[in-house]
């Protein structure tokens, strides 16, 4: 149960501990359980709904059907003499869109950005990794800057060769892709 910290109310996990000694989870749908009700249900059906309209946005096919209505419109023009409602047709339906995809990518975006640092925090603690490194992603901008100048330090120290090829390679492939 050492998981339940990190996951929202319903997405409970079990931790069953292996002959190791490691830790692996298992998602347990029966084992929704809340005390916030209405508000849990809601967070659930919405996070359905993104995940199956992220997935439908992103299709070949919404972008084909999109371009169809794109070209009905402006083939429709001369037949509606170009007027105003013809042009307020499209942008109402181009700005309506857009607006409710916008909260659909940002809900995905923060989803897979969780998803992402759980992952990390995990690889962290089941390595020899700093366990100060977990929730990393919590820390101001000023603690995240002297973190990054401590790797740098790091970085300069470290002269083993293959480091250095690596680095020069790194810099060679940014130096073509400036130009």
């Amino acid at each position: 149960m050492a998981y339940n910290k990190w996951l929202p109310n319903n997405a409970h996990k079990q931790a069953h501990a292996n002959s190791d000694g490691d830790y692996d989870t298992k998602l347990n749908k029966y084992a929704v359980h809340s005390s916030h009700g209405i508000l849990t249900d809601m967070k659930e059906t919405f996070r359905k709904i993104a995940i199956v309209a992220s997935r439908l946005a992103g299709s070949a096919w919404v972008f084909l059907f999109a371009a169809l209505i794109v070209t009905v419109w402006a083939v429709t023009g001369p037949y509606f003499d170009y007027s105003n409602t013809w042009q307020l047709i499209i942008n109402t339906f181009t700005t309506i869109s857009t607006f409710l995809i916008v909260f659909l990518i940002q809900n995905t975006q923060n989803r897979d950005s969780k998803a992402m640092q759980l992952k990390l925090d995990e690889l962290i603690r089941a390595t020899k990794a700093r366990d100060s490194f977990m929730d990393i992603e919590d820390l101001s901008d000023d603690e995240l800057g002297h973190i990054t100048e401590e790797f740098r330090r790091v970085h300069e120290q470290t002269g083993h060769p293959a480091i250095k090829k690596f680095h020069a390679k790194l810099e060679a492939a940014h130096k073509t892709r400036k130009k």
